[in-house]
């Protein structure tokens, strides 16, 4: 079996073409005969992207947080909003961490009475997590709940029902019946 190649393998040239083609382009100006110098710019300048990255959703997240527990729900929509956006360029669409802060948005959503695009929110989340998670996953039960709170909210008391028992099930099939959060 062969072994997998890596960047330091191939000629100057060959490594242009094998970083370029991972990422995306070589440093401005880069002109050195040292693959592995090369690599190791290429390297950083990735982690130092992706760290950035990963700060500014813990960052917006935590703000969201302190919003929701201040109750400024207004502010709150418009960072968690954020926080989505980023979340979708960082993660993708269709990712279940972009699903849970569209559940976020979604509690503001609600917070601020704008029930039918908390719903559709929740909706895709929980699209998202029974995909990406399976149907009897705990992230699935929480979009469960958190859509039945919707219904909830809005009277829709059949509608509610119908998630929590979903979701219900889904706590005890995971932590069995006697665990406390399923009280």
């Amino acid at each position: 079996m062969k072994a997998e190649s890596s960047f330091i393998d191939f000629s100057p040239d060959e490594f242009r073409t094998k970083a370029t083609k991972h990422f995306g382009s070589m440093p401005h100006g880069c002109r050195t005969r040292n693959p592995v110098f090369a690599w190791l710019v290429l390297w950083a300048i990735s982690l130092a992207a992706t760290i950035s990255k990963a700060d500014e959703i813990r960052e917006l997240d935590n703000a969201v947080r302190a919003l929701y527990a201040s109750g400024d729900y207004e502010k709150m929509e418009k960072y968690a909003a954020m926080l989505v956006i980023k979340s979708e360029e960082r993660f993708g669409k269709n990712h279940p961490t972009t699903a849970s802060f569209l559940e976020i948005l979604a509690t503001s959503k609600r917070a601020l009475g704008h029930y039918k695009e908390a719903e559709h929110l929740c909706l895709r989340s929980l699209e998202i997590n029974e995909k990406q998670l399976g149907k009897g996953h705990l992230q699935t039960a929480i979009s469960l709940k958190n859509l039945a709170n919707i219904y909830y909210s809005q009277d829709r008391y059949a509608d509610a029902e119908s998630h929590y028992l979903r979701s219900l099930a889904i706590y005890e099939q995971q932590l069995g019946t006697h665990h406390p959060e399923n009280a």
